[in-house]
């Protein structure tokens, strides 16, 4: 019953927004992980050579070309399904965005030591709002056919409804309740940035143990 009611929110905040698309705002969204945590948690890397890593990822900053690590994932709604893919300068109609971690290949499990297995870092829609995670060497065992998502580690969601004003819709106290419900318990907490604000706009500021994820109508 929770997901249809979910589902149902999210299908009717669409379908508002897209009778008042004069209500629109293009919103633009950056999600920076943190990595020490994230990394080590997963056994991506070790504690006991962090250092080596982030010598690694300050290094990355010295060059141009895109890289998860340096760069996070960013993006900008342009509408409601037109996507702006800001690392890669490309559009596209979903958010469903995975980037490779080859700094951290490990043997592939089912073809053995001589080729590499590339974690990733990811966001994408799920039903009830962006799903960020990984992937790992041991989650991509569960993988039965190409494309079945079973290696995707889920680790927080991002509630649409947090997005909704930019659509035109405002929240009730019901609706307002229950994001903050879904927020808290996974484990996100909003940043209160208000005090910038009276200086220039700021983005808001979402904060997890392992991301941190800006937005802010442009």
């Amino acid at each position: 019953a929770i997901i249809v009611t979910i589902v149902y929110d999210y299908l009717s905040a669409i379908g508002r927004a897209n009778k008042h698309n004069a209500e629109f705002e293009p919103f633009n969204v950056r999600i920076f992980p943190n990595w020490y945590e994230l990394l080590t948690d997963y056994k991506l890397a070790d504690k006991d050579n962090w250092e080596k890593v982030d010598c690694m990822i300050k290094k990355l900053s010295e060059k141009n070309e895109n890289n998860v690590l340096k760069d996070g994932i960013v993006f900008t709604v342009i509408k409601p399904e037109l996507i702006f893919n800001n690392n890669y300068k490309t559009f596209v109609s979903k958010v469903d965005f995975r980037e490779d971690m080859p700094e951290f290949k490990q043997p592939h499990p089912d073809l053995g030591p001589s080729m590499a297995y590339l974690p990733e870092f990811y966001i994408k829609n799920s039903v009830d709002g962006y799903e960020i995670g990984l992937t790992t060497r041991e989650s991509f065992k569960k993988v039965i056919m190409v494309g079945d998502d079973n290696e995707l580690i889920k680790i927080a969601t991002i509630p649409y409804s947090v997005f909704w004003p930019y659509y035109g819709i405002n929240l009730d106290t019901k609706q307002y309740k229950a994001q903050q419900e879904s927020l808290k318990n996974d484990g996100w907490e909003e940043v209160d940035e208000s005090v910038d604000e009276i200086l220039r706009p700021f983005p808001s500021h979402l904060r997890h143990k392992y991301f941190s994820v800006y937005y802010i109508g442009v």
